[in-house]
């Protein structure tokens, strides 16, 4: 049994037993002295952790971050953006397959962003957004849908031709995140995956709440569905490789 400290104050303890084949280390509560968890590891990858220590570094975070974790070969990063003003464009289908791109200059509101990444070679897996009604995140903030388009019910962004596809998405610094939420809102939407308001407007939906909120000052919060969410839970339930 091996105690391990946070400085001065005693954390818990590892029980390590060596198998043939594999190294299963065991978290103990120090208190109740149950097992709390266990990992499994390779010999191979158990000494070298031992021979020459365990580094963690993120290198540098997307501006506004609010949140990040890490387990196994996953990485989730969650940024909040505030309330803006942005151009959007809405492609809408005409006769004989023509299609015309309509402007608009619309409120957007407060967003949590949250991006999956492959731990090794942090190729982006997934990008999440949902809307919020203030950018001062906490663990009690309720969650609402994004208003706009080509967003899955769970907030998971279908990227399209927009943005490419995502395994061509590598951030070898984490802070690369920064831009994909310009991308995105600066990319032309249309009726895929429409986007869920409390409030009725014209269909579609993306585009009716376009024509609904051009030329406002300050975005209209009513319209907003709630998913009946909030942070902590949303957070809390997002899986990495090693829960599912």
């Amino acid at each position: 049994m091996i105690e391990y400290t946070k400085g001065d104050e005693k954390m818990g303890n590892l029980q390590i037993d060596i198998k043939d084949g594999y190294v299963a280390i065991h978290s103990i509560d120090q208190d109740d002295r149950q097992e709390k968890s266990v990992r499994y590891v390779s010999p191979g990858t158990f000494g070298r952790a031992v021979s020459q220590g365990v580094k963690f570094d993120t290198g540098l975070l997307p501006e506004h971050c609010v949140a990040y974790k890490q387990q196994g070969y996953t990485i989730m990063v969650a940024t909040v953006t505030s309330e803006t003003i942005e151009n959007v464009k809405f492609a809408r289908n005409l006769p004989n397959n023509r299609i015309k791109i309509e402007e608009f200059k619309i409120p957007i509101p407060p967003m949590l962003w949250i991006y999956e990444l492959d731990s090794v070679n942090r190729n982006l897996r997934h990008m999440f957004v949902h809307g919020l009604d203030n950018d001062q995140l906490k663990p009690t903030s309720k969650i609402y849908y994004p208003p706009f388009g080509n967003v899955h019910a769970n907030g998971d962004i279908c990227i399209g031709e927009a943005l490419g596809h995502k395994s061509e998405f590598k951030y070898k610094s984490l802070y690369g995140l920064t831009s994909i939420p310009s991308a995105f809102i600066t990319s032309v939407f249309n009726t895929d995956l429409e986007p869920r308001f409390k409030k009725q407007l014209d269909k579609p939906a993306c585009l009716g709440f376009f024509k609904f909120a051009n030329g406002m000052e300050s975005f209209p919060y009513e319209v907003l569905a709630s998913r009946n969410l909030t942070f902590k839970t949303l957070w809390g339930g997002m899986q990495t490789d090693e829960d599912e």
